[in-house]
């Protein structure tokens, strides 16, 4: 029998997403565009929640892309971004649910780079502190000490309940 541990609830979550949100804001209130780039699928529901909240509590101009990855690909050269039109803006966010080993953030990072962007703020929901690769996040929702063999899950149920368990 598996042993699931609930970490954050769906009402925990958007409060670590209102921190969140406010937290970019403040790393870019001084600029007047931002480009939101969520890593499929999980990611990206994080992304959508943040522009919202943004948008609420800033100025800002909030672009929004999607990067898709294929995971098991031994190079990063499959990240496709779903409008790469709006790669002109300079300050980039780019944001996923949960950061284990580095690998999907450093797989995602390169083709950011690849355009010279003036910034990129990496955040997470959940980092689980167990690097292979030099990769960390700017902003970070939870981080939680685990061992190699436990995992943690962002989910969303069919009715957008959000919730962040050990498995």
């Amino acid at each position: 029998m598996e042993n699931n541990t609930l970490i954050l609830t769906h009402l925990q979550i958007e409060q670590k997403l209102e921190r969140i949100a406010w937290q970019i804001y403040e790393t870019h209130s001084h600029q007047k565009e931002i480009l939101l780039i969520g890593v499929l699928e999980k990611g990206a529901v994080i992304t959508q929640l943040l522009a919202q909240k943004l948008q609420l509590i800033s100025g800002l101009k909030i672009e929004l892309n999607t990067l898709q990855l294929n995971k098991n690909a031994a190079m990063p050269g499959d990240a496709k971004l779903t409008n790469p039109s709006n790669m002109n803006v300079a300050n980039i966010v780019l944001v996923d649910d949960v950061l284990n080993s580095g690998r999907t953030m450093l797989m995602a990072l390169q083709p950011i780079i690849a355009l010279n962007p003036a910034s990129i703020t990496t955040v997470v929901l959940a980092n689980r502190s167990h690097r292979l690769f030099p990769v960390s996040a700017d902003i970070v929702g939870i981080t939680l000490s685990t061992t190699l063999h436990e995992h943690i899950q962002f989910r969303v149920d069919k009715s957008g309940e959000m919730s962040v368990w050990l498995d």
